[in-house]
């Protein structure tokens, strides 16, 4: 029976890790390079991941990560979707439609003040049935603080708390720093 269930790194069965990690190396090559065995995302993204099985296959996965993120001199509370992905027998039945919607509904729903995601242009529509909204004049910077470089991914945002739907001009106007790496 398909299932879609929520786990964290504690408790995220071995089987449905191995599946994450192989799935992210074969499309995000340089992410476990050389170590297999490493957490499908790290604890300091404290990851919670939502995934479609069918024990003990694993045919769909989003992962929502927490990370603070600066713009104009403001740090925000940042939610991002991460590792978003659907094995190739398993789509176009759904999956991954259910996986980003409970991961977004997470992150909507977990007092973050913005969410980001970087994709490719032509998802642009698939994320945006979920809100989430391309803002071409939106640049992420992500690397050392005194000098960050370019992060070049097509961004993707939702605007969650007040403070930031306030803010929103800073967004479009200033770099967001992510830190030294995007998820």
């Amino acid at each position: 029976m398909i299932t879609l269930s929520r786990f964290t790194n504690q408790d995220l069965p071995d089987p449905f890790a191995h599946q994450i990690r192989d799935f992210i190396r074969i499309h995000w090559f340089d992410i476990f390079q050389y170590d297999v065995h490493a957490d499908a995302i790290g604890d300091d993204l404290e990851p919670v991941y939502f995934v479609m099985v069918d024990e003990p296959a694993l045919f769909s996965h989003a992962a929502a990560v927490t990370r603070s993120v600066e713009c104009n001199g403001q740090t925000y509370s940042c939610g991002g979707l991460s590792g978003v992905l659907t094995y190739p027998a398993f789509r176009k039945k759904g999956y991954a439609s259910q996986v980003v919607q409970a991961a977004t509904d997470y992150l909507d729903t977990a007092s973050f003040d913005v969410a980001l995601l970087w994709t490719s242009p032509d998802l642009e529509h698939f994320y945006g049935r979920f809100g989430w909204e391309h803002h071409p004049a939106i640049r992420t910077v992500a690397g050392a603080q005194e000098s960050p470089k370019e992060y070049d991914g097509f961004a993707m945002i939702r605007f969650l708390s007040e403070r930031a739907k306030n803010n929103r001009a800073d967004f479009e106007s200033h770099p967001i720093y992510i830190g030294q790496y995007a998820w």
